[in-house]
């Protein structure tokens, strides 16, 4: 797998769905931000009493488990893109808290914020795979601190919808660049990054991911859909 540790990255923070506890016992936040060590920070409002009652200054340090799903808002079945396992200590973040964040994971009202730390990290990712197989990987806690989040990432799934409602037949037209596509065959963009964009083939019964690289590698969402305009004009 390219990057394990910068797709685990993003999709930890992008992904709108977040689950934290331990075991079976765990909630979804309603908020969640990482901070530019990878470790996430919460309201422990949200946090099951049995878990927020442990995480105190001075108090040792519980390990909870956290699960980041990254889920395409595509109108398709298989929306779960990727899902992020982590397992880290959590304490209480001590200092100041600035207004954005605050009121980002509604924390306003003076409830104190939880860290988790990730001491163990995995990846399992269900695109561009052999087989249509999901593929797993344990990212060193290292790697995903040091790794940095794609430029796309949070933006280039909304550009994936778009693409996939409004110009189904530009998306066939790259992948056939790559793959010989029969009458009958299916083409649905499901991922962007800096590198290119993957689109999603059916066809004779399978399921295949071809990737069509942009010219060069981009930075960000304008200079993406610039890549692509070039690619289709040439």
């Amino acid at each position: 797998m390219i990057d394990a540790d910068r797709r685990a990255k993003t999709v930890m923070a992008t992904s709108t769905h977040v689950e934290l506890g331990v075991l079976d016992h765990r909630v979804l936040l309603r908020r969640h931000a990482l901070e530019r060590s990878g470790a996430v920070l919460f309201s422990l409002g949200e946090v099951p009493p049995r878990c927020a009652l442990r995480v105190a200054p001075g108090a040792d340090l519980p390990v909870l488990d956290l699960v980041a799903v990254d889920v395409s808002c595509a109108h398709r079945a298989d929306r779960v893109r990727g899902i992020v396992r982590m397992t880290g200590t959590v304490d209480v973040h001590l200092g100041p808290i600035r207004d954005d964040l605050a009121e980002h994971l509604a924390v306003s009202d003076g409830t104190p914020v939880g860290r988790l730390t990730p001491s163990r990290v995995s990846l399992e990712w269900r695109i561009e795979t052999t087989d249509g197989r999901p593929t797993y990987q344990v990212v060193e806690p290292q790697d995903y601190v040091a790794a940095r989040i794609d430029p796309l990432g949070g933006w280039e799934d909304r550009w994936m919808a778009h693409l996939d409602e409004g110009h189904r037949e530009l998306v066939r037209a790259l992948a056939s660049r790559h793959l010989p596509l029969g009458p009958d065959a299916r083409a649905r963009p499901v991922l962007a990054d800096t590198r290119g964009v993957v689109v999603r083939v059916e066809q004779d019964g399978r399921v295949q991911d071809v990737r069509v690289p942009f010219p060069h590698v981009v930075g960000c969402g304008c200079k993406a859909v610039q890549a692509l305009s070039a690619l289709l004009h040439t």
